[in-house]
């Protein structure tokens, strides 16, 4: 596991790059964002009800390519599917042995399902570890390997279509080991496409890409009967 670090260091860290933190450990401000959605001082997201059956984890220990190559930077594409989120540093990525560092710029993460299957929900950790904003997530669903027929874009914060994805209404969000929950009516698929352009701290733009884990729920219904979604949560890296 990683070893975690003293917070006053990090939060000098990031008072040098102009980030003011609050209460809840939300900026009151991030200036490079210009799609940031408002604060959420860490109240959830509304909770992904689904049909009974529904709520499944699709995407345990399901294969990952990627735009990024055979390998990325540090760590293996199998890290995204297997269910372990812990990333404790402050300082040193090299600690954290469940993140995913790959090629900077636009880049995306590819998971196949192995069948199509009803998808539910796309559920998305970066590195919670540290408050970020990431840049032009777009997540799109297909059965089409190559991602030319049948394409279902569920979620796009590309807000001036840099990743020439298209424009999308949804916002840029704070990183927090929460992750990013993006609900998903009951699409049939078998592949789910993740990209991402870098990310935001304070005024830094860094072009890197990180990943600690990307989970796809659904599943067929077993009844009409209401249920929540609920993955395992890491620890916090900030409060």
């Amino acid at each position: 596991m990683c070893a975690a670090r003293n917070p006053h260091r990090m939060l000098s860290a990031l008072a040098a790059i102009g980030l003011t933190l609050t209460a809840g450990a939300y900026p009151f401000e991030t200036p490079g964002a210009p799609n940031l959605e408002p604060p959420r001082n860490g109240k959830p997201y509304p909770p992904i009800m689904v049909p009974e059956g529904g709520d499944k984890l699709l995407s345990l220990d399901c294969p990952v390519t990627s735009s990024a190559g055979l390998n990325p930077e540090r760590g293996e594409w199998a890290m995204i599917t297997d269910n372990d989120k812990e990333t404790k540093s402050f300082d040193f990525h090299d600690e954290c042995e469940s993140l995913v560092k790959y090629a900077p710029g636009i880049q995306w993460l590819q998971i196949d399902l192995r069948t199509s299957q009803v998808v539910n929900a796309v559920w998305i950790w970066s590195h919670h570890w540290y408050i970020s904003v990431y840049r032009d997530m777009v997540v799109q669903l297909s059965n089409d390997a190559d991602f030319i027929d049948g394409v279902t874009t569920v979620f796009n914060n590309d807000h001036d279509n840099s990743s020439g994805l298209g424009i999308g209404e949804d916002k840029e969000y704070i990183e927090t080991n929460y992750g990013r929950p993006i609900p998903v009516p009951g699409i049939r698929a078998r592949y789910v496409r993740v990209y991402s352009n870098g990310r935001y701290r304070g005024r830094v733009w860094n072009a890197d890409n990180y990943c600690t884990e990307i989970e796809v729920y659904g599943g067929k219904p077993t009844s009409k009967e209401k249920v929540q979604i609920r993955p395992a949560l890491p620890k916090p890296g900030f409060s």
